[in-house]
């Protein structure tokens, strides 16, 4: 407009029409949208939440408000054991790949020699394997804590099968 202003086609008079014509067409078109609108406006700005740009980026907003909107009168939700479906099949692993690993370090605790060896020894030596892993040891650079060494050849040593027993040997 600054142009045609410039160039003198445009007078001060016209420029004030489009420009009032034009606040008038928003103003319309901005009391048309609200009337043509669905009273739960909120699902359609929740919506936003599902849209491409927003599911592909690292940080990701919360649905919940958007997921509480689905309930019925009574506040139940419907999708209820749809959700619950959902998240039992997320926690499925994607392969065996953890579990052919824990066998196969089963089969090199227990050889043909080994067989014999009951559950709670094979747990307890592949607890023993998986520890020295996970801290980056093996049994050579290892340095027993003097109260493990302690209840060597006492009852003790046999009492306890939990696991965070194990996880403060390594510790």
């Amino acid at each position: 407009m600054k142009s045609l202003k410039d160039q003198g086609i445009l007078s001060e008079a016209n420029e004030l029409d489009i420009r009032n014509s034009s606040i008038k067409f928003v103003v319309n078109l901005i009391t048309e949208l609200k009337k043509r609108l669905p009273e739960n406006y909120k699902i359609l700005k929740l919506v936003k939440l599902l849209s491409v740009e927003n599911t592909l980026k690292p940080k990701n907003h919360n649905l919940l408000p958007l997921l509480e909107i689905f309930n019925d009168s009574a506040g139940n939700n419907p999708f209820k054991d749809l959700a619950k479906f959902a998240i039992e099949m997320l926690s499925l692993p994607w392969s065996n790949a953890d579990v052919e690993r824990v066998f196969s370090q089963l089969n090199v605790v227990k050889t043909k020699l080994r067989n014999r060896l009951i559950t709670d020894t094979v747990n307890a030596v592949l607890h023993v394997r998986y520890g020295l892993k996970l801290n980056n040891k093996c049994w050579y650079n290892y340095e027993v804590p003097k109260s493990v060494v302690h209840k060597i050849g006492t009852n003790s040593t046999y009492e306890s099968t939990n696991t965070e027993d194990w996880l403060t040997i390594f510790n």
